[in-house]
């Protein structure tokens, strides 16, 4: 599902891992619902 990612915080739903990638990360948080992200 990381293919069709468009915005917002990216939360994993379905689907097994397939391949390797490498992320940069631009920042990090807690979302108003108190779910800390990076």
């Amino acid at each position: 599902d990381f293919a069709y990612y468009k915005s917002g915080v990216y939360k994993h739903i379905s689907g097994q891992s397939v391949g390797q990638h490498a992320v940069k990360l631009i920042g990090w948080g807690t979302t108003e619902q108190g779910e800390d992200y990076w």
